[in-house]
C-alpha cells in the first residue's frame, strides 16, 4: 500500500500524486472504494466544475533594472 494524494484528471480518470510522480488509478475501483467510504452511490456524488478561466488576462509591466557604474 502506498500513500499519495487522490487527484481527479480532467478526462475523469483518478490518478495518485506522489511528489511530481502521477500514477493512474482502476477507475471503477477507485469510485467502488469512494461509494463505500462516502455511503452515497456515484450518481449522487458530482464533481466540482472545472475552473473559469478569467475573463480579463491580467496585465503585466515589465521594468528594466538599472544599473550604476562606479568609476575605479
Amino acid at each position: 500500500m502506498q500513500i499519495g494524494a487522490l487527484a481527479q484528471l480532467p478526462d475523469g480518470a483518478y490518478a495518485q500524486v506522489n511528489g511530481d510522480l502521477v500514477r493512474i488509478l482502476n477507475t471503477s475501483r477507485v469510485e467502488h472504494a469512494l461509494d463505500r467510504a462516502t455511503g452515497t452511490p456515484r450518481a449522487a456524488r458530482q464533481a466540482p466544475p472545472p475552473p473559469r478561466p478569467p475573463e480579463q488576462q491580467p496585465i503585466v509591466t515589465i521594468k528594466k533594472k538599472r544599473r550604476i557604474i562606479i568609476a575605479p
